[in-house]
């Protein structure tokens, strides 16, 4: 019985994190069926991105009708006997949802529905949610009943899951620790030669401490030694703004820095953090992407705020190496010494872990 998993994808694509992590998902998925993916609602950046990293086992679908017939196609699969798999995207969700946007997704919840009564397999995997509002706690609820499997990122989700009553199949790793076997180069390889420090920053929420962070940054730069050259990054284009304010403060004081601002394509992001002896960051799939290419990696964070960060750390038992906002012990603990005591995270590990849930996912697909 021949196999084919389909997405529907709609992205502003100003997020070189979302951008991997959904490239991520189309590529395990192309190991174990024919993908489909209608990129309609996406721009062309984010489409030029992605395509040439992927195998011929992915269409992407463009054009008027795209997403239409997307959605329609895993109903005809079943009609001729084919197994069909329909994934929702990955990603992070909170917060609630309008009343025009609660109607749309219970519309679009009971499309899910019927794809489940025809026997499309439908699934989700590598989310996390918190925080959420009634009638996004509804959607939730609505939707998670048809989903064959249903995979959050993290224990803390597991557990908001838990206590909400919400049907799930287990924990993957998030989808920026996919092994692509080897469609890209991440050279992660630890090097000893690597001097450079990353920041990367968001700061667009009125409850995240700007000012904290800034003083994170001009303390581990008086504390690295003189030859490190410092780096300035935006994973998007809104933290293009602080990322220049911090380069601007100090390009006089230390001209062995630089400013990489928000572009659509990984490779001059991989690039950088290649060449990273350290990235501090409170945006995770910069300190994942980060890991990936072998750098060591620091979350800056509040407790309160970057829960899904703090969980995923946790669930990799890697407490230690977060740096707590809140923490009267921080400044101690932002002496270079310090900082560059850490081992790189198991990436090998968490790869294989995913693998295993994948090949779970389609077992019986063949």
């Amino acid at each position: 019985m021949s196999t084919t998993a389909y997405l529907s994808i709609k992205t502003q694509y100003e997020n070189i994190g979302d951008a991997f992590i959904i490239m991520s998902l189309i590529e395990q998925l192309s190991r174990h069926a024919k993908v489909i993916v209608d990129v309609s609602r996406c721009p062309e950046e984010f489409i030029q991105s992605v395509e040439h990293h992927l195998g011929e086992n992915v269409i992407f679908k463009r054009g008027l009708g795209s997403t239409l017939t997307t959605i329609a196609a895993p109903f005809w699969d079943k009609f001729l006997n084919r197994q069909a798999y329909y994934f929702l995207i990955p990603g992070g969700f909170s917060g609630e949802k309008s009343p025009d946007k609660y109607l749309l997704g219970s519309a679009y919840n009971l499309l899910l529905r019927a794809m489940k009564i025809v026997g499309v397999k439908v699934c989700q995997v590598g989310m996390s949610y918190d925080n959420l509002g009634v009638r996004h706690k509804k959607l939730l609820m609505q939707k998670s009943k048809v989903f064959s499997f249903h995979y959050p990122r993290d224990l803390i989700t597991s557990r908001y899951f838990k206590e909400l009553g919400v049907p799930h199949s287990g924990v993957i790793p998030d989808m920026a620790f996919n092994h692509f076997n080897g469609a890209i180069k991440f050279n992660n390889e630890v090097k000893e030669d690597r001097t450079n420090i990353i920041f990367s920053f968001r700061t667009d929420k009125t409850s995240i401490d700007i000012q904290a962070i800034e003083s994170v940054v001009a303390k581990v730069i008086k504390s690295a030694p003189q030859e490190t050259k410092f780096v300035f990054l935006s994973q998007v284009k809104r933290d293009d703004n602080f990322a220049e304010k911090c380069f601007n403060k100090y390009v006089n004081t230390i001209p062995n820095s630089s400013l990489v601002l928000h572009q659509h394509q990984f490779s001059p992001f991989f690039k950088e953090f290649q060449q990273a002896a350290l990235v501090f960051s409170n945006r995770l799939h910069c300190l994942l992407i980060a890991a990936r290419c072998g750098a060591s990696v620091r979350p800056v964070l509040q407790e309160a705020i970057n829960t899904k960060i703090v969980g995923i750390w946790r669930d990799m038992q890697r407490d230690e190496d977060i740096l707590l906002l809140e923490d009267l012990q921080l400044n101690h603990r932002l002496s270079y010494e310090n900082l560059t005591d850490t081992l790189p995270l198991d990436i090998d590990a968490l790869g294989k872990e995913m693998d295993k849930t994948f090949a779970h996912i389609f077992q019986f697909s063949n």
